[in-house]
């Protein structure tokens, strides 16, 4: 096996890997998220949406959070809504959530943000690399980072 794979092109994986994509007009998608493309990519007028992707060996999928940006010094986080590929280059439309740390479940307890539009974001703007899985506590949506955040 090693001599396999000493033979191959490249020892390691793709930075992008994505299973299956849709090309989609920009026309047809809904109005939050056509707007949300258009602020980040002016001139596109078709996308590449996908369920997942796989960046650098992580796995993030819609349902997903990951924190981006903070607010108030406590760590923001979005959800992940669509895995979006323009140009060979993965972003995420995400919806944007407010934190508050709990220090009894030692997590944080996660609301939505008053504004509703929605965001692109790419990966370098992400706080930490690993995408949290939610649940919830108490009626509470909840998420528990495995690493500190710094912000």
């Amino acid at each position: 096996m090693l001599a396999y794979f000493l033979d191959m092109p490249s020892l390691f994986k793709p930075p992008v890997e994505v299973g299956s994509v849709s090309l989609v007009s920009l026309d047809i998608l809904d109005n939050a998220v056509k707007q949300a493309i258009r602020l980040k990519y002016k001139d596109v007028k078709t996308v590449s949406l996908a369920s997942s992707v796989i960046l650098h060996g992580t796995k993030y999928s819609e349902g997903m959070f990951v924190s981006v940006g903070s607010t108030s010094g406590l760590p923001d986080f979005a959800k992940i809504l669509k895995v979006l590929i323009v140009g060979n280059k993965a972003s995420f439309i995400v919806e944007r959530f407010s934190a508050w740390y709990m220090d009894h479940f030692r997590c944080y307890e996660l609301t939505r943000k008053l504004s509703t539009d929605l965001e692109v974001a790419d990966p370098e703007e992400l706080n930490n690399f690993s995408p949290l899985a939610p649940y919830m506590v108490q009626g509470r949506l909840m998420v528990s980072p495995k690493v500190f955040l710094l912000h």
